[in-house]
């Protein structure tokens, strides 16, 4: 059975990926509070970096949370081999209908080759669209390649903290053509957040079986510890 998320929207500011003191969250927010357990408890297991995929299947959502509009989020632990293919993948967190459906796509992923194989961490949000956003795609992008910057030692010392949010276009082929500060918090960590963001990889949004553009908002957050 798959679990129903009812936290407030509030509630679901949590981040997906979390490396340095930068955390990074794109919307619709609506599962992330799932995804920054995720990353959260996947980082006290021994997080292991993203590694950005050079073919990647969009999971199927599965067919009862659809119906039921339920959302959810899973954290994969990958085994990609020296020639790039996927020969293991572990569910770490998430309702498990999500993470079959996750593990079932993942598997037939592909990455370049590399001299030894490797383990990575996998985190996937499945999401609906919501009012007009469902005018524009059936589906939401999905973030395959999220990376976070490296908290820069000068914004540290000079204890700037805060959020960089963003307005990004996902292209139809999944990579992010537009960047735009909606709200800004320092001209370094503003820059720094937007050369990110240009180097993010999603699953393109869906309209009738088709990849679509989609223009969607996305937080990247520095904090001190």
């Amino acid at each position: 059975m798959i679990a129903r998320y009812n936290q407030p929207l509030t509630a679901f500011l949590g981040l997906l990926v979390l490396i340095g003191g930068a955390c990074f969250c794109a919307l619709p927010q609506r599962a992330l509070a799932w995804s920054g357990a995720a990353g959260a408890e996947s980082a006290a297991k021994g997080y292991t970096p993203p590694l950005r995929p050079l073919t990647a299947v969009r999971p199927v959502y599965p067919p009862a949370a659809k119906t039921a509009v339920v959302e959810g989020a899973v954290t994969l632990r990958v085994t990609v081999e020296k020639d790039g293919s996927v020969s293991n993948v572990q569910s770490l967190i998430g309702d498990p209908e999500f993470a079959r459906s996750a593990m079932e796509a993942v598997r037939q992923w592909r990455y370049a080759p590399r001299k030894k194989a490797t383990t990575t961490d996998v985190f996937l949000g499945f999401t609906l669209p919501k009012g007009d956003e469902a005018k524009n795609f059936d589906f939401p992008p999905m973030g395959i390649y999220v990376i976070t910057p490296a908290y820069p030692k000068e914004a540290r010392v000079a204890r700037v903290q805060g959020k960089v949010e963003l307005q990004v276009v996902v292209t139809d082929d999944g990579t992010v053509s537009d960047v735009k500060v909606t709200k800004s918090l320092d001209n370094g960590l503003d820059e720094l957040a937007v050369q990110t963001a240009k180097t993010w990889r999603f699953l393109p949004a869906i309209k009738d079986g088709i990849p679509v553009p989609a223009k969607i908002p996305a937080t990247v957050s520095f904090r001190l510890f």
